[in-house]
């Protein structure tokens, strides 16, 4: 009997996370989804999968997630990481709650889920993790410091990660997406960019299928993939 990938998305109540859930299960894949909100839940019961709507910053949160997974399919095979909206701010103006809303919502995002599911993933021979940040953490931002601090922790984070678990076969990928077309303040960002070239909402959902895809050799190690807005900010410095 032929086993279907299975596929945990944390943040998969909306935006980049939704997308790449839905994304995943009509491409075939076993979906379990983390969310702050019943619409993950409804999501991943509409894809005939699993849902935990709780606090996504409760550790206890994520391993019920993964103990039911592990209870109804016996695997993990794939992890994508997205991250909730937190509004961001100057580091040296933020108190000291503030930062930690935005570490929670932009390091502790990833370095939660990927603590519990990356040795099962290992134990297992392998897997896949997708962490889907947003511009900055790689090409750093004046306009949100405070953000760009903890973002910038995150790449260290799976620099450690992919150093642990790499060996048994545990692959993972940054996905630093671009900015959105018709977004607001599409005029202000792409004064900047060459080619005035905005993503698509399906583009990111299709680049975290096909690297989860079971290719020898797309990831044999962390890999960014970055859009054409992180230059733009550097250029414009």
């Amino acid at each position: 009997m032929a086993f279907k990938s299975v596929a945990m998305v944390s943040a998969g109540d909306s935006g980049s996370g939704a997308d790449a859930a839905w994304h995943l299960g009509t491409a075939g894949h076993e979906i379990a989804i983390l969310s702050s909100s019943k619409a993950g839940e409804a999501l991943a019961h509409e894809l005939g999968g699993l849902g935990v709507a709780e606090c996504r910053r409760s550790a206890a949160a994520v391993q019920r997630l993964v103990d039911g997974a592990m209870d109804r399919w016996g695997r993990v095979d794939v992890l994508v990481n997205s991250a909730e909206y937190q509004p961001a701010g100057s580091a040296a103006d933020a108190g000291g709650r503030h930062l930690h809303a935005i570490m929670d919502a932009y390091l502790m995002n990833i370095v939660r889920p990927t603590r519990i599911v990356a040795p099962v993933m290992a134990e297992a021979g392998g897997g896949t993790i997708v962490n889907i940040v947003n511009v900055g953490g790689v090409d750093p931002l004046e306009l949100a410091p405070a953000l760009e601090i903890f973002r910038g922790a995150m790449m260290n984070f799976c620099t450690l990660v992919e150093n642990r678990f790499g060996a048994s076969g545990v692959r993972m990928a940054v996905v630093v997406p671009d900015r959105l077309a018709g977004q607001s303040d599409q005029d202000e960002c792409g004064a900047g960019m060459p080619i005035w070239r905005f993503r698509k909402p399906e583009e990111i959902p299709g680049l975290v299928t096909c690297l989860v895809a079971d290719t020898p050799g797309l990831l044999d190690q962390k890999q960014r993939f970055d859009g054409p807005l992180t230059s733009q900010y550097k250029a414009a410095a």
